[in-house]
C-alpha cells in the first residue's frame, strides 16, 4: 500500500512538472514571437532581457505602493497577493517559479524595515528654473524613541554634490515628517538624484 502511494505521488509530480515545462516552453516561444512582431526585440534582444526590465518596473511599483501604505498613518497593514510565480500568476510573485528571489522581493524587504525613510520631490520632472520641494518622512515600528542624524544630498549628473541638508531628529513610533526644504533648479540640467541616510550611534 505504501509503495503504491509513493509511486502515485512520484508519477503525479512527474506529470505536473512535465505539464509546467511544456506550458512555460510554449510561453517562451510565444513571447519571442511577440517581441519580433512588435519590433521590441530591437530594445529587448531576448525574452530574458524583457523579463528583467519588467522586474525593474515590478519592483519599483511594489516599492512605491508599500511606501505609500507605510507613510499613511490611517493604514495598519497590507497583504502580499502572490509570493511566488506559477499557475496563471506568471510574473506577479516576489519569487520566480524556481523560488529564486526577484527584484520585487528585495524591494519588499527594503520597504518593510522596522525604520523606513521615504524621500519625495514635489515634481519628478522640472522644466526651466523652478522651485522643487524636497521632503523626508519616516515610519518607525520601534517601541522606544531614539535620537538620530538625518543627512540628505542632491547629486548632479557627474556625481557632484550641490546641496546638503543635515539635522538631528527624534524618531518615535509611527509616521512623522523629518525634513522639508526648497531647491532652486536654475542652471541645473540632466538627471539629478536626491539621496539620504538616517543613522544613530547604536
Amino acid at each position: 500500500m505504501f509503495f503504491t502511494l509513493m509511486l502515485f505521488i512520484v508519477l503525479f509530480a512527474f506529470v505536473l512538472l512535465t505539464f509546467m515545462l511544456i506550458k512555460h516552453s510554449n510561453m517562451l516561444e510565444h513571447f519571442g514571437r511577440a517581441l519580433a512582431f512588435t519590433g521590441l526585440n530591437g530594445i529587448f534582444p531576448t525574452v530574458r532581457d524583457f523579463c528583467l526590465a519588467t522586474q525593474e518596473i515590478h519592483a519599483t511599483g511594489n516599492k512605491l505602493m508599500v511606501e505609500a501604505i507605510r507613510m499613511n498613518p490611517d493604514v495598519d497593514g497590507f497583504g502580499i497577493h502572490a509570493y511566488t510565480d506559477g499557475d496563471w500568476i506568471v510574473g506577479a510573485g516576489l519569487l520566480d517559479i524556481f523560488r529564486n528571489p526577484k527584484k520585487a522581493y528585495y524591494a519588499a524587504a527594503e520597504t518593510n524595515q522596522p525604520v523606513y525613510l521615504a524621500l519625495r520631490t514635489s515634481k519628478r520632472n522640472v522644466y526651466g528654473p523652478d522651485e522643487v520641494e524636497l521632503t523626508a518622512n519616516v515610519a518607525s515600528e520601534q517601541a522606544e524613541p531614539f535620537d538620530a542624524r538625518l543627512e540628505c544630498e542632491v547629486t548632479g549628473p557627474e556625481g557632484q554634490v550641490v546641496r546638503t541638508f543635515e539635522r538631528s531628529v527624534r524618531i518615535s513610533q509611527g509616521v512623522a515628517p523629518l525634513m522639508s526644504e526648497t531647491l532652486m533648479t536654475e542652471g541645473m540640467t540632466g538627471l539629478w538624484t536626491l539621496s539620504a541616510r538616517l543613522w544613530h550611534d547604536d
